[in-house]
């Protein structure tokens, strides 16, 4: 079980910020995506998924 874990771990495919940005699956979150983002890091689905519903959930002082 362990190898089959890592091997799915291995097979995520990365995108760069301007690819996620710039992709219809994103469309409505553009703009949270620039300031989450950084410029020279690349990101699978499930990541950038995780960061937007951490986003979302902060609580507003």
């Amino acid at each position: 079980m362990k190898l089959k874990k890592d091997t799915l771990k291995s097979n995520k495919e990365k995108f760069s910020k301007e690819k996620l940005v710039s992709s219809s699956k994103y469309i409505e979150k553009r703009d949270l995506l620039q300031v989450l983002l950084e410029e020279n890091k690349e990101y699978c689905f499930q990541d950038v998924d995780s960061y937007i519903n951490e986003f979302l959930k902060r609580k507003v002082n």
